[in-house]
């Protein structure tokens, strides 16, 4: 037997009042997220466009002194060297750390077979017999002519034969030409030779530091194995440093900093040389080069090492400002 059950008035009420609540408030909170993201947004967009006008607009803070920034410090000139001739080296005349002035010779290829070759080549651009004998044919064509020519004035030698020697002077003239050409020619490839003598040499292209000595005498240069020395400048270094962006813009060639070096525990003064143009993307930084004078020799290239812009500096800009 079913039983017919009737619902409450009051409590169907009830529901629905609970439910047109959520509703609302649903509806309430739903229309503020919304408004609060976009307030967000549009306050961001704003400052962002507050920076980039007052960057644009020179109106950057000035650098922070007490700041440091990390990096390390390598050669003004770093190369791998190599000779210009692959073949056997007879001599690398170095050692690790040694100093060589611009100029030297630290590595000699074979050249003996080079050698053999110029000799050969100077004997015969000393060689005159040719000139000498193509001198005396002309001079004897010459006077021929011109005995001829009196001959012919005197009405006792024909047209003919006058044409005949005249001809024959000026074949010997070319064949004198001819010699005094092959003369030139073979001082030119004495010249040549006694180039390809010196391509067997290598020069140190400036002052600098035996860095790394990758073959020696007896091991041979080949394609696939060309370099012989590492030469390092060390006179000058270049610290390397990737500053924040934001912190970059206030940076430029010329100002004075300090950079310690770690190993050397010694504080330099340095100059920034460059800056890069370009943000990295990845870390957001510009990388700074640094230009520290080391004429003494006590600081090394590869230094772990930190930098920050000269406070006395800034007060020498700040009075300029003023005096302006």
């Amino acid at each position: 037997m079913s039983r017919l059950i009737r619902s409450n008035p009051i409590q169907r009420n009830r529901s629905r009042d609970f439910r047109v609540i959520v509703l609302l408030f649903f509806v309430t909170l739903g229309g503020s997220i919304p408004a609060r993201s976009s307030m967000a947004q549009t306050s961001t967009s704003q400052s962002s466009s507050v920076v980039l006008s007052n960057v644009a607009q020179g109106n950057v803070p000035p650098v922070d002194t007490n700041v440091s920034y990390e990096g390390f410090s390598e050669a003004i000139q770093d190369v791998n060297l190599s000779t210009e001739e692959v073949g056997q080296l007879v001599d690398v005349p170095v050692t690790l750390g040694q100093l060589v002035r611009k100029g030297d010779v630290i590595a000699q290829l074979d050249d003996r077979l080079d050698r053999a070759s110029v000799e050969v080549s100077r004997m015969q651009a000393s060689m005159e017999g040719e000139i000498r004998a193509a001198l005396a044919t002309r001079q004897m064509q010459q006077f021929r002519v011109e005995q001829l020519s009196q001959l012919r004035d005197d009405q006792m030698a024909g047209v003919d034969e006058l044409r005949r020697a005249q001809t024959e002077l000026a074949i010997s003239e070319a064949r004198l030409l001819v010699a005094q050409e092959q003369q030139r020619l073979r001082q030119v490839e004495l010249e040549r030779l006694e180039l390809q003598i010196e391509r067997r040499k290598l020069r140190a292209p400036f002052d600098g530091l035996v860095a790394e000595k990758s073959l020696d005498a007896g091991e041979a240069v080949t394609p696939t194995n060309l370099v012989v020395i590492r030469l390092v400048r060390v006179d000058k270094l270049i610290g390397v440093f990737n500053v924040p962006a934001e912190r970059s813009f206030a940076m430029k060639p010329g100002l004075a900093t300090q950079v310690y070096f770690r190993a050397a525990r010694e504080t330099v003064d340095g100059v920034i040389d460059s800056i890069s143009p370009v943000i990295n993307g990845e870390s957001g930084t510009v990388q700074v080069r640094v230009r520290i004078d080391n004429q003494d020799g006590k600081l090394r290239p590869g230094d772990r090492c930190s930098m920050r812009v000269s406070p006395v500096q800034q007060i020498t800009q700040r009075e300029k400002r003023l005096q302006r």
